[in-house]
Order: C-alpha cells, then sequence, then structure tokens
C-alpha cells in the first residue's frame, strides 16, 4: 500500500555509487529504512541534501510489513529551516537530537505522540531567537515523558540528591555513582521546574552543565538497555564553552 507521511531524517549511509540507505522516523510507521536510488549525482544534489540528518520530509512510500528496505515514490522539504545552518549552537543541538532519537527508537513503532513531540521541538529550534544552554538538556528531560521514565520532581531539605536509577530526589548521595551532587542535583530540579522551550533564568558554570549532560545520557542508559556510546555531546560541551 501507498503511504503519505511526515518524516524526520535521522541518518542516512552510502549504498553504492548513486544509491542512499536513509533512516527515517515517519508518523504514520513509525521508524523506517529507505533504499533510495540515483540521488548520489551531480543533478540530484538537491534531493541529497534534503537526507540530512534532522530534516523535516513530506514522504510518499509504498510500505508492505514484511520488507526490510522499502522504496520512497516522492519526497519534498516540508519546511526550509531559516537558522539552523546558519548558527553553530543550534546545528550543534539538532545534531544531538537526532542521534539521541536514534538510539531511542525501535523499528516500525508507531507512536504519533512521540512524533509530533519530536518534530515540534525541531520546529521550535529553529523557530528560538537564541540557542540558549539548556535545550538540549530540557530535551532530554521531557523527551523521557513520551519514553516512560519522567524524573519526579520531589527535590527539597529532605532529599537534595538526584538518584538516576530511581529517577527522583533522595536523602543520601554516599558512594553511589548513580546518583548526582547537591550543584548537579540543583540544576536538574530547575530544570524540571522550567517550561518547555523557555530560556530557564538560571545559570550555572560550564563544569556543572557538562557533568550533568553526561549524567542525563547516562540517565536515558539505565532505562533503555540498548541506548549507548552517544557521542554529538561532546560537541555541544564544545560550542556552549
Amino acid at each position: 500500500m501507498f503511504v503519505k507521511s511526515q518524516g524526520i531524517v535521522l541518518n542516512c549511509i552510502k549504498y553504492s555509487e548513486t544509491s542512499v540507505i536513509a533512516r527515517i522516523y515517519t508518523r504514520e510507521q513509525g521508524l523506517l529504512s529507505f533504499m533510495i536510488n540515483g540521488v548520489r549525482t551531480a543533478k540530484n544534489t538537491a534531493k541529497a541534501a534534503m537526507l540530512q540528518a534532522g530534516t523535516l520530509l513530506d514522504l510518499d512510500f509504498s510500505f508492505q510489513e514484511n520488507k526490510n528496505l522499502l522504496r520512497i515514490k516522492e519526497f519534498k522539504r516540508t519546511c526550509i529551516y531559516n537558522s539552523i545552518p546558519f548558527d553553530v549552537r543550534k546545528s550543534a543541538i539538532l545534531l544531538f537530537i537526532t542521534e539521541v532519537i536514534s538510539k531511542t527508537l525501535h523499528e516500525r513503532e508507531i507512536n504519533e505522540e512521540q512524533f509530533d513531540f519530536l518534530y515540534e521541538q525541531l520546529l521550535m529550534l529553529d523557530k528560538t531567537e537564541e540557542a540558549n544552554h539548556f535545550y538540549h538538556f530540557q530535551f532530554l528531560l521531557y523527551y523521557s515523558l513520551h519514553l516512560g521514565f519522567f524524573p519526579t520532581n520531589n527535590f527539597g531539605e529532605k532529599t537534595p540528591f538526584f538518584d538516576l536509577k530511581k529517577g527522583q530526589f533522595v536523602g543520601e548521595k554516599n558512594r553511589n555513582f548513580d546518583v548526582l551532587n547537591h550543584e548537579e542535583s540543583m540544576l536538574v530540579h530547575e530544570l524540571l521546574h522550567s517550561e518547555i522551550f523557555a530560556k530557564p533564568d538560571i545559570s550555572f558554570q560550564r563544569n556543572i552543565r557538562n557533568a550533568v549532560l553526561r549524567k542525563l545520557l547516562e540517565f536515558y542508559g539505565l532505562h533503555i538497555e540498548t541506548f549507548r556510546n552517544v557521542q554529538s555531546h561532546i560537541i555541544l560541551e564544545s560550542v556552549f564553552d
């Protein structure tokens, strides 16, 4: 059957001299892999550019349940980013978000609400005036809500330490490496207290921000067994120096 759907390009690899295999998260059928012929030619540079990670597409494709590699009849940009390509910070966040999405999805798992959240995240990243230091932190926290392990914000005088395994604040840190120190825990609390897409009115030193970003990735790894080896956060740490 033929399906029309919105999609988010996650990655694209060379298959032959002129063809590629693209992994695209679709609203209608979940995560799919497509064989796309003829895009790696001088005449089709515009088509190839549409397959960069994070591009939002309108797709028309033939779907068969028992096929691992599908064929696209037609694809075009849903919108053209106005600021992301010209802002190194936003570009780094886009790369990070698409890598995290790629490592948290299962093939052909349909979740329209989750897709809409991710789609809107990318649109808002492009629309926001300035890429703030905490956009990607907020993304990780609010995306975890859709993945089923959103933290409990029970921060208080008696529970000042965030426990990555429990997903909540606890009373003692001890020597448990899965429990954040007081400053790191305070940052998590402030982020959970902030509104999604809104720039939080907070300031933390770079070493604290970097430590918490890595801890949040560990948080994902503790709750998603296959979530491993994210690399793009290193770029974020550099551009948000």
